[in-house]
């Protein structure tokens, strides 16, 4: 699923016809308006992806890599890593490696490492990070609606889909033990 397609999602449970219109390239009244309107609901896609990525679904990804001067640096990889969950040669036997403040120290030339990562700034032509998870587009749109009702200033609205939002990322993803979701603040 396009990142374009939840934003549409969202600005259909939001209310929003112009934005709605702005999506599917329809007229609307006031352009500059939609524009800002289809901004403030990006950004909340990549706040609330982000959130899902640090605190209750991390992302993994396996990455091939080839050792120079027996250290690989984080700089080197896609993604900027959070966890290194692995390291192993080409055959799958696991490898020693020291982690270093920005690099790992191994002796292997080719080794797969496995790590969580930050997601990376999407757009509205990207796909979806969570397209192929237990995380459905529903559980994201819910959670970017209660952020942008909540920057619009409807409160009461916000509320009310950040309940949505909790339940729904609590019951995707229930296999985890005494999973504990700390409470959102708004200041």
């Amino acid at each position: 699923m396009k990142v374009k397609d939840i934003l549409k999602m969202t600005a259909e449970m939001a209310g929003e016809s112009q934005l709605i219109s702005y999506y599917n390239e329809k007229g609307v009244d006031d352009v500059s308006s939609c524009a800002e309107s289809a901004s403030l609901m990006l950004r909340c896609y990549n706040m609330i992806i982000e959130e899902l990525a640090l605190e209750y679904l991390p992302l993994r990804v396996k990455e091939k890599v080839q050792v120079t001067n027996q250290k690989i640096y984080f700089s080197e990889l896609a993604f900027k890593p959070l966890r290194v969950l692995g390291v192993v040669n080409k055959n799958g036997d696991k490898v020693p490696y020291k982690l270093i403040n920005d690099y790992l120290e191994l002796s292997n030339d080719d080794v797969i490492i496995e790590y969580t990562h930050r997601t990376k700034e999407a757009f509205e032509d990207d796909d979806c990070v969570y397209d192929e998870t237990v995380i459905g587009p529903y559980v994201i749109a819910y959670g970017m609606l209660s952020q942008y009702l909540l920057e619009r200033g409807r409160v009461s609205e916000s509320n009310i889909y950040q309940e949505k939002y909790l339940s729904a990322v609590r019951a995707r993803i229930a296999q985890r033990k005494n999973m504990k979701l700390p409470a959102r603040r708004w200041f």
